[in-house]
């Protein structure tokens, strides 16, 4: 029987958990702030200067005004959910492919999985695995019958995927021999170039793997090195991408006395 418990509407994964932002009250605050201010100056200044000084500095107190949700989401926008699991089957709205999101849309149906995979284990701590469906005689939409989404592992999805299917499908939870796709890094106005730090966590992520032995040493060394990323308009996060490269050399480190 399927879990009465769950949501009849399903679960989503994925997502930045941003909330959008509630433009009407911003409105009204900067044109409640930017009158106010403005009145109170041309008030004390008086005259057509006092409008003058007034008038702009209430402009400009509204600008700031309105800037202040974005500034303070830190340039983040609300991403929706990656995946939804449901009474009927997979809801995919992003894959990977060759490293990259891809925002689509892919319906999945039960009877159409063969296999669900994570690409990774949570417990490694570098980043959610993503899930890897394996589709029946190609399936919908399929890439070569499978599909890659990304940065969705959790163990909520593991009980979700068992609840909404029955028991009929579970995720099998190993380490997936190739290469995952790179972690989840925001993409900022101005970080760290994505074409050199995705072939580096692709290296990284194939060393992590059981047969990854032979290229250990030499990422490693890489990792001791510094890598020096150039800085882009639109990429990754600096203090994200750096966390993730120090958690790898710990990895590293403990595959290397085991």
């Amino acid at each position: 029987m399927v879990d009465r418990s769950l949501p009849h509407g399903g679960i989503e994964f994925g997502g930045n958990d941003v909330a959008p932002i509630s433009w009407p009250h911003w409105f009204g605050g900067a044109a409640i702030a930017g009158v106010g201010f403005g009145c109170l100056i041309g008030s004390v200044v008086g005259g057509a200067s006092g409008v003058a000084y007034g008038g702009g500095l209430g402009v400009l107190l509204a600008a700031v005004t309105l800037a202040m949700p974005i500034r303070l989401r830190n340039y983040r926008l609300p991403e929706p959910p990656v995946l939804r699991v449901g009474l009927d089957g997979l809801h995919i709205h992003v894959v990977a492919r060759q490293g990259r999101r891809v925002r689509t849309y892919v319906y999945v149906p039960w009877h159409a999985v063969d296999a669900l995979r994570l690409a990774g284990t949570w417990q490694a701590g570098l980043a959610r695995p993503a899930l890897r469906v394996e589709l029946r005689d190609g399936g919908p939409g399929g890439d070569g019958g499978t599909l890659m989404v990304p940065d969705v592992g959790s163990p909520d999805l593991v009980a979700a995927v068992a609840g909404y299917s029955d028991g009929r499908h579970r995720v099998v939870e190993r380490q997936d021999l190739t290469p995952r796709v790179a972690p989840g890094f925001e993409v900022v106005l101005y970080g760290y170039d994505i074409g050199q730090v995705d072939p580096l966590v692709r290296r990284v992520e194939a060393a992590m793997s059981p047969d990854g032995a032979a290229s250990r040493l030499a990422v490693r060394e890489e990792l001791v090195a510094g890598p020096a990323f150039d800085k882009r308009p639109r990429g990754y996060r600096r203090t994200e991408v750096d966390a993730y490269l120090r958690r790898a050399m710990r990895r590293l480190a403990q595959h290397d006395t085991a």
